[in-house]
């Protein structure tokens, strides 16, 4: 939305209204950035459509990261922002989505999402999603809401879905004073043509962390 790719860098006080396209072997897309690394998102806010694909580039593996504020962000804090998203994600291996950030592996405090996020495999190999209101994978999440449906599906019984109402995957660290309101929570393996199985986990994986004060009100297909 603002920029494309930030690294040891400060984005403060922006904010964008607007619709992103991206198709791609790796794609990166965000309301503001699509990729930051070592450095700090502040008091941003988006409103956004994105429709971004993934596709195999051999020797190259589709891999794809949309959210609200970013894309992915490594080392890369997000605070005070929000976002009112419309994310279509399709890739033919990995995917993340999320309301906030498709992946970060950093903080993420004071922040709120609404919205829909859609996530697609556009085949039938063994692929993982990781999709949340807040992000899709995260490391720590303090102080957050959402408000967001999201709708995860598979092509095939490899399919790894991990859906959250704040976060798909949590790793390392802790979530703590989070609200998931009203998520609707919807994972599908289409071959299977269930909404049920051992490849699925509607309530997201926490590794080696910690849950406190965190609440969620979500219906599940």
């Amino acid at each position: 939305g603002i920029t494309g790719y930030a690294d040891l860098s400060t984005i403060m006080n922006c904010s964008t209204n607007g619709y992103i396209y991206a198709y791609g072997n790796t794609v990166r897309a965000g309301g503001i950035l699509g990729e930051a690394n070592s450095g700090k998102i502040n008091n941003c806010s988006s409103i956004i459509k994105i429709n971004a694909q993934a596709v195999n580039a051999s020797p190259l593996i589709a891999n794809i990261c949309t959210g609200g504020i970013s894309g992915i962000s490594n080392l890369n804090s997000i605070f005070n922002s929000s976002s009112n998203v419309e994310i279509m994600s399709k890739s033919e291996l990995e995917l993340g989505a999320g309301g906030i950030s498709g992946s970060n592996n950093s903080w993420i405090v004071n922040c709120f999402s609404t919205g829909n996020i859609t996530c697609e495999t556009t085949n039938s190999s063994s692929v993982l999603i990781n999709s949340g209101g807040i992000s899709g994978s995260a490391k720590i999440v303090r102080n957050t809401y959402s408000n967001c449906t999201i709708n995860s599906k598979g092509l095939s019984t490899n399919s790894t879905i991990l859906e959250g109402g704040i976060s798909g995957t949590l790793a390392l660290d802790s979530t703590e004073n989070n609200i998931s309101l009203n998520d609707s929570l919807i994972a599908t393996n289409l071959n299977q043509n269930t909404k049920s199985g051992t490849w699925i986990y509607k309530i997201g994986i926490l590794s080696n962390g910690s849950v406190g004060g965190s609440w969620s009100n979500y219906a599940t297909n």
